[in-house]
């Protein structure tokens, strides 16, 4: 979708930045990579389709938070966690996923959907919580339209996350202190990655999550016809069915 997109604003003479890929802040290099060498081609390259090796969010927020919601959600199955025993959460964090999602005074009190995303006291807290960490709880949460969510949202920024740089870009460590004792889960990757990608059942679930809401219906019909392409003559025939 974003190739059809930047296809679409380049026929209609859009002029994008000249920094996108090299910039010093906020470029592509400088968000994915500790180590930049745009120019090195491997040998082969023109044989190897990357796509193959791209992840999957599991969740709808900062992938930076990922590998430490895991961590949270396994913790709280396990050891049949409920908001109220946890009394502190430490959460360690690659230096930019700090900057991201916890260096700053409005990631504790998010006030939009967005902010909530890239917040790890606010996506942490909805993780702890009993339901899955879906983009509906999130914007629920984020424009404090429910009451639970609300104290969801207080319940995370009350505590004091110790975020501590960690050596690999998605590595987190995670520790959660309960009335019971203390529990601790390192995970070394975030689920989603090509050594952990979801299976059918899962993305088609996800796809479903998303589209129900806005497709009246459609959308299982939708997700058949993306699973089995093979049988239209025209791809039109199949993406019409995601139009509302």
């Amino acid at each position: 979708m974003n190739g059809v997109i930047a296809a679409t604003l380049a026929r209609n003479d859009f002029v994008g930045s000249t920094e996108v890929g090299r910039g010093q802040s906020t470029a592509f290099w400088s968000a994915t990579a500790t180590t930049r060498i745009p120019t090195r081609r491997s040998p082969g390259s023109a044989d190897i389709y990357e796509t193959m090796k791209i992840g999957v969010k599991p969740y709808p927020s900062c992938r930076y938070t990922h590998a430490a919601l895991d961590a949270l959600i396994a913790m709280r199955r396990e050891h049949n966690l409920t908001p109220d025993q946890i009394r502190r959460v430490e959460i360690g964090l690659h230096r930019n996923g700090i900057t991201l999602t916890g260096d700053a005074a409005t990631k504790r009190h998010p006030t939009s959907i967005v902010g909530g995303q890239f917040s790890m006291f606010f996506t942490g807290a909805v993780a702890l919580d009993q339901e899955p960490l879906r983009l509906g709880r999130l914007r629920a949460a984020g424009r404090r339209r429910d009451r639970r969510a609300r104290r969801q949202v207080r319940r995370g920024a009350g505590r004091s996350p110790r975020d501590r740089p960690q050596p690999s870009v998605r590595r987190r460590a995670s520790r959660i202190t309960t009335d019971d004792g203390v529990h601790e889960r390192l995970y070394a990757d975030p689920s989603g990655e090509p050594n952990s990608f979801p299976d059918a059942q899962a993305m088609q679930q996800k796809f479903l999550t998303l589209a129900r809401p806005v497709l009246n219906g459609r959308a299982d019909q939708l997700a058949d016809a993306i699973l089995s392409l093979e049988r239209f003559d025209r791809v039109a025939k199949a993406t019409q069915l995601g139009r509302q």
